[in-house]
């Protein structure tokens, strides 16, 4: 009977550790492949010798779902496609489904994949470093 009860809390412990383990580096490697994505995309717009088609400050957007956001200046604007302006690397929605979003001026890029959570949380200021919450993003400033 002791034995009995010794197996089954065994197979308790796993059945419930197992799962935690396998949803904290499922979590781990999807932000790792948002971190990639986020410098390619980056260096593809850098290639281009500047972010094309920009005048001023664009929000520029990838294919996905919507994120949230925190602050209403991300909605301010309208999201042109970042399609065509990454030296031909093809796009694809986050780790989460979500669209991965530049916030671009003349000398600076904010790359951001709003996380796990699906709720952009850094700022929208440009020239400012402010990555928030568990934003996955790449700032750049070419002076």
């Amino acid at each position: 009977m002791l034995r009995l009860l010794g197996a089954v809390s065994a197979l308790l412990v796993l059945a419930l550790v197992v799962p935690a383990v396998v949803a904290v580096r499922l979590n781990r490697t999807r932000v790792e492949r948002a971190e990639r994505d986020v410098r390619a995309i980056a260096d593809a717009l850098r290639r281009e010798g500047r972010v094309p088609g920009v005048d001023g400050v664009e929000v520029l957007v990838g294919p996905g779902a919507e994120p949230q956001v925190r602050q209403a200046a991300w909605r301010s604007r309208t999201g042109h496609p970042l399609e065509g302006r990454t030296a031909g690397l093809p796009l694809t929605p986050d780790p989460w489904g979500n669209q991965y979003i530049a916030l671009a001026s003349a000398d600076s890029l904010l790359l951001v994949s709003a996380g796990p959570n699906g709720v952009i949380d850094s700022s929208f200021i440009t020239g400012v470093s402010d990555v928030r919450g568990d934003d996955v993003a790449l700032r750049r400033v070419s002076r």
